[in-house]
C-alpha cells in the first residue's frame, strides 16, 4: 500500500484539476477499487462474485454481510449517491448541500480523523474546516473515506494471518 501522506498528496493534485463531474467520477472509481480489494481479502472466494459484473451498491451490500463496521455503511451509500447525482442530472455541481450531507455521512471517528489530518496537514494561519471550499472539503472527506477502507483491508489481512 502505498503510504497515506504520499497517496494523498498526489490524489488531492490530481483532484484539483478536475471539474466537479471530473472530481466525484475520479473519487469513484478510487474508492470502488478499495472496495474490490478488501472484497478479495474480506471475501473466501472472491473469484466467485464476478467483481466486474456487481454493481457498487451490491459490492457495499457484500462488505456488510460480511461484518465490514457499520459504520462505514453510510457513508459509502451517500458517495454512490452523489455520483448517481451526477449520472442522473445533467449540469450537477457539487454544492454545499451535497458536501454536508457526505460529511454527515461520516462517523464521529471519521470526521475526527478528518479534522485532525487537516490541522497537521496545513500552514498556520490557515482557513478553518468551515472555511474552505465546496472542493476542498470533498477532496478531505473522500481521503477518509479512502484510507478507512484501505485500513480496513489491512485488518482483515492481520486477523487472516
Amino acid at each position: 500500500m502505498e503510504k497515506s501522506s504520499n497517496f494523498e498528496e498526489s490524489f488531492k493534485k490530481v483532484l484539483m484539476n478536475e471539474d466537479d463531474l471530473g472530481i466525484v467520477i475520479r473519487t469513484h472509481l478510487h474508492v470502488e477499487y478499495e472496495i474490490n480489494q478488501l472484497l478479495k481479502v474480506l471475501v473466501p472466494v472472491s473469484e466467485e462474485l464476478d467483481l466486474d459484473n456487481l454493481s457498487y451498491s451490491q459490492k457495499v451490500k457484500i462488505l456488510f454481510i460480511m461484518g465490514l463496521r457499520i459504520d462505514f455503511k453510510a457513508m459509502l451509500i451517500s458517495l454512490g449517491k452523489l455520483r448517481n447525482k451526477f449520472a442522473h442530472e445533467l449540469g450537477f455541481k457539487l454544492n454545499l448541500l451535497a458536501v454536508n450531507n457526505l460529511y454527515d455521512s461520516l462517523s464521529e471517528t471519521s470526521k475526527e480523523v478528518l479534522h485532525e489530518s487537516y490541522m497537521k496537514s496545513i500552514d498556520k494561519p490557515a482557513p478553518t474546516y468551515e472555511e474552505l471550499s465546496v472542493k476542498d472539503k470533498f477532496i478531505l472527506i473522500v481521503i477518509v473515506i479512502i484510507n478507512a477502507i484501505r485500513i480496513s483491508k489491512d485488518e482483515v489481512k492481520r486477523q487472516i494471518s
